[in-house]
């Protein structure tokens, strides 16, 4: 499960409910909480959640450091109504329900 997260620094998501954009930045792969659990599997498996059983979302969308360095100009231009087309076309790896 976690592979697919080897060189993904940013996870993202739109909200169904309410249109919001939910972002994950993961890229500190060494960070760990108090019981030195990983936190980007941590967060990683919130995405998962709001993805699988809370069903707030159909796609995540994840980036690298350096598509995400590539297309950020255009991203925050955006408006929200095409930031789904916009993740489908630039994301790296997309996780569907």
């Amino acid at each position: 499960m976690y592979d697919e997260l080897k060189d993904i620094s940013y996870i993202f998501y739109i909200n169904s409910n309410n249109g919001n954009l939910h972002t994950c930045n993961i890229y500190d792969k060494e960070e760990v909480d108090d019981k030195g659990y990983p936190r980007y599997r941590a967060q990683y498996g919130n995405c998962l959640i709001a993805l699988r059983n809370q069903k707030i979302t159909d796609k995540l969308y994840l980036m690298t450091e350096e598509t995400f360095n590539r297309v950020k100009k255009k991203f925050w231009q955006l408006d929200r109504y095409v930031l789904k087309d916009f993740f489908d076309r630039y994301a790296d790896r997309v996780v569907e329900r």
